[in-house]
């Protein structure tokens, strides 16, 4: 059986299109998972006061978030690292 340029394509494109869709009916049913182990061991309201500090500080840009260094070493960002660069 000889398949042509195009029809090779669009068989390609179709195994990808499967391949693409088992994955997010896998990571949906893990997520699924994950989510209901949070919710059966009370954890929500925990994730969401964490989830309200980390929005509240990335909207009030505070200066203080960890930037990694060679080494793995963590420093502060103080505030003015960020200016604006003529690069």
């Amino acid at each position: 059986m000889n398949i042509s340029g195009s029809s090779a394509i669009r068989a390609s494109n179709v195994v990808t299109a499967v391949k693409r869709l088992k994955m997010a009916i896998f990571y949906r049913e893990r997520l699924e998972g994950e989510l209901s182990v949070i919710e059966s061991m009370g954890y929500v309201e925990y994730f969401l006061i964490v989830w309200d500090f980390i929005h509240y500080a990335k909207n009030r840009n505070p200066g203080w978030s960890g930037q990694r260094l060679c080494g793995g070493k963590y420093r502060g960002v103080q505030p003015g690292d960020y200016r604006d660069r003529s690069d």
